[in-house]
């Protein structure tokens, strides 16, 4: 029903964007005003080229950012001024730094693959910035005339009364400045949240390629790569191809966004994690971190990979935690029936499903791998356990232990 609900809104405001013109004053006030066809239609191009580089810029900050400025700096005349990102000075420092990423996707081994790519995810919200502020601009300019003409539309449907001339002819609407003032505000904030929905999306491809294997790095990035050229490609056959496509990617990164928000939080700590090499300190405190586990949204309704702080409060065992890092909300359960499982990467702290089977009701950070007998004191947990792959893999390496001994002694190993 969530998901529903957020569609339905996604597309509402998709709608609102594309047929803000259908409130534009009728043909009569244009041409009193000095509108025009071709002024309309010049507007509806800005529109979708806005669209179209602020969603390429979102899947692939860095890159296009480098493209577009390339472009930009190819194209200016002689002697023009160029702005801020198709400089020399910042071009080349993009193309060094597009040189190093690539070196390192197609060179590096695994483990130093790994390493690199945790520090690409912590610089990356920094090129995602630069490159909002590239993409805003031409946004609004495209935007805000739409909205302008909208508001100023339906200013008359909120307006008290009607004002008459001294003649008895009623008088003009006014168009008072804070029709443009908030246009350009609220051109912004979509802009911004587009933006903001598209990237953590495309985001979640840098997480990935942290824990994935060398093998799916290139994969992962040439698909998200393939994304933005077909954006563009489309846009070069016909305009309104596009924008057709431009308006799906958005619609789809507004369906998962709650989703792609939780796996970027994830990912950043993850980051933190693996370049602070925090699982060598020893935790300290009656509260731990923990995210929502695979059993989690089943047993209390929190979702897959939600931030929270794990503690035990008058014998309960206590999960508080802030959707989108903002709203608290408070969920509670019994620490008996608790277990703190040891797992190759990060602990995870499980709990019996009706049929006795153990489900992953959160996961811990890095940071507290190796500290699995503190996760137990502190949630009151019965006991710690192997779990995971690493059961696995115990299993089996006191299978061959058990037939090695069996050698030795001349005995045959039990069955």
């Amino acid at each position: 029903m969530d998901r529903l609900k957020l569609s339905v809104a996604s597309l509402i405001l998709l709608l609102s964007l594309g047929l803000s013109a259908g409130f534009a004053p009728p043909a009569e006030a244009r041409s009193a005003r000095g509108h025009d066809v071709s002024r309309q239609l010049g507007t509806y191009d800005r529109v979708a080229s806005g669209l179209q580089q602020t969603t390429g810029m979102a899947i692939s900050p860095v890159l296009v950012m480098f493209a577009h400025g390339l472009l930009t700096y190819a194209t200016a005349p002689e002697g023009a001024e160029l702005p801020w990102y198709a400089s020399p000075g910042f071009l080349s420092f993009l193309g060094a730094f597009l040189l190093l990423i690539l070196g390192k996707d197609a060179i590096l081994p695994d483990p130093l693959k790994s390493t690199l790519s945790a520090v690409e995810e912590a610089v990356m919200p920094v090129g995602a910035l630069v490159g909002l502020a590239v993409v805003i601009p031409p946004l609004m300019d495209g935007l805000a005339p739409l909205l302008r003409d909208a508001a100023a539309a339906l200013q008359p449907l909120f307006q008290t009364g009607v004002a008459y001339a001294q003649d008895g002819a009623a008088a003009a609407p006014p168009d008072p400045a804070w029709i443009t003032a908030a246009s350009g505000v609220l051109a912004s904030i979509c802009g911004t949240a587009l933006y903001a929905a598209v990237w953590f999306v495309s985001n979640t491809v840098n997480v990935l390629c942290i824990v994935a294997p060398g093998v799916a790095v290139p994969v992962l990035k040439s698909f998200r790569l393939a994304v933005v050229g077909l954006l563009y490609s489309l846009a070069a056959i016909h305009p309104l191809l596009g924008l057709a496509a431009t308006l799906l990617v958005i619609f789809l990164s507004l369906l998962v966004f709650r989703w792609s928000f939780r796996f970027t939080v994830w990912g950043f700590l993850l980051t933190f994690d693996l370049l602070g090499r925090r699982w060598r300190k020893r935790p300290v405190g009656d509260r731990v971190p923990a995210f929502g586990g695979s059993g989690a949204r089943r047993a209390l309704g929190v979702p897959k990979r939600t931030l929270g702080w794990l503690s035990l409060s008058e014998g309960a065992l206590v999960f508080r935690y802030r959707r989108f890092l903002l709203f608290p909300v408070t969920r509670t359960l019994r620490p008996e029936e608790a277990t703190v499982g040891r797992c190759l990467a990060w602990p995870v702290l499980l709990r019996r499903d009706a049929g006795g089977r153990p489900r992953e009701l959160f996961t811990f950070p890095l940071r507290l791998r190796g500290h699995e007998d503190f996760l137990a004191r502190t949630l009151g947990a019965d006991g710690v356990r192997d779990a995971g792959l690493r059961k696995h893999a115990g299993g089996a390496w006191a299978w061959i232990r058990g037939l090695w001994k069996g050698r030795e002694t001349g005995e045959c190993a039990p069955a």
